[in-house]
């Protein structure tokens, strides 16, 4: 009960920090940059693969699995920690407007006579000694009034987001991306719940214990965070240079290899070097389609939340459904026909995300 439940906090702190995290990263970063921010984001959110990797080998090695609970608890902790060193966004357009206004204000002075300012003047200043008396007394008046005002303009606001949530979400552009969103959430539910049991069953024949074969496949697991942290500078790179569309070949080609390498490694059912290959490659595919995702979601849309808010419904969905076949498994052959299914659907998703109409600069 307490892995159910632990699992579900888990599944929620997720979702809030990706969708915050995508829009956090889409104010801060602009049209010439939105693949470095991304990619740079997503490299040193997946350094915790290979650290986490490490830790798990070494503490599984030496200690029992409840020591690892521990330690990533604290881990855990550290990194919510962190949240508060956040600093608000830059507001370009924010400021462009107040800069446009100021402007306004002072050729509207420039316009007026010396005689017309000094008479301005003049009102406001006793228009400013008689507020003054009156501010007192309204004050509370005015707290409870701005109070209610701002309950009221935050449940229209909550109600706002949840109608235009749905409506991008059956919208026409919207569409043509949600069969690559599935695909992202089928990756992350490969490498996260079938991986290691694929790598495991492989080491049946080595005569190690379970302590033992988790621990070599947490090792097996540190070229998938290498993986995605060479694949994020890569593809951001890329994104850069030639824009969201083309970046949809590089993800092809790395999908069939990361599929192929993979279905490889279950027919053979040998632990060998093909699975650190199989683990880097599938990580180089999982950072291309996950920083596509992100820069089109922050970029090709007006808004900056919305989309994220789809996305993470949209691939958690998949997630979910591809982790409940996954636990029905019980063989490789189960194995070898998930990722057959998972390569020709990736095929298909990419072919099907050509078809957006893209509007950024490509």
């Amino acid at each position: 009960m307490m892995v159910l439940l632990s699992a579900a906090v888990n599944g929620v702190g997720s979702a809030l920090n990706w969708t915050a995290s995508g829009e956090y990263i889409s104010k801060c970063a602009s049209d010439e940059n939105r693949g470095f921010f991304f990619s740079f984001f997503f490299f040193m959110y997946m350094s915790s693969q290979i650290v986490g990797s490490i830790i798990a080998a070494v503490v599984l090695q030496n200690s029992e699995m409840l020591t690892l609970h521990i330690v990533m608890s604290i881990v855990m902790l550290v990194g919510c920690l962190l949240f508060l060193l956040l600093k608000n966004p830059t507001k370009r357009k924010s400021d462009i407007i107040q800069n446009g206004s100021e402007s306004n204000n002072d050729s509207q002075s420039m316009l007026e006579s010396p005689q017309q300012i000094s008479k301005r003047k003049v009102v406001d200043k006793n228009n400013k000694s008689s507020s003054i008396f009156t501010s007192e007394f309204d004050q509370n008046k005015d707290l409870t009034y701005s109070y209610e005002i701002q309950n009221k303009k935050s449940q229209s606001q909550f109600k706002k987001d949840i109608i235009d949530t749905f409506r991008l979400l059956k919208s026409k552009c919207m569409i043509f991306m949600i069969p690559f969103q599935l695909l992202v959430g089928i990756s992350q539910s490969l490498y996260i719940g079938a991986f290691m049991i694929i790598l495991t069953n492989s080491m049946v024949d080595k005569g190690w214990d379970s302590n033992k074969q988790l621990s070599m496949s947490f090792y097996a697991m540190i070229p998938l965070g290498v993986g995605e942290l060479i694949g994020s500078i890569i593809i951001g790179n890329y994104i850069d240079k030639y824009g969201h569309k083309a970046t949809i070949i590089p993800c092809l080609i790395s999908l069939v290899v990361a599929c192929t390498l993979v279905i490889c490694h279950c027919a053979i059912n040998q632990f060998t070097i093909l699975a650190y290959f199989m683990t880097f490659f599938w990580g180089v595919f999982d950072s291309f389609i996950n920083n596509l995702m992100n820069c089109m979601l922050g970029f090709e849309f007006e808004s900056n939340n919305t989309p994220y808010s789809v996305s993470t419904a949209v691939w958690s969905t998949s997630f979910f459904i591809v982790l409940i076949l996954e636990a029905q498994m019980s063989s490789n052959f189960h194995y070898l026909i998930l990722l057959t299914c998972s390569l020709v659907y990736g095929i298909i998703s990419l072919a099907i995300l050509s078809k957006f109409k893209f509007k950024s600069k490509q």
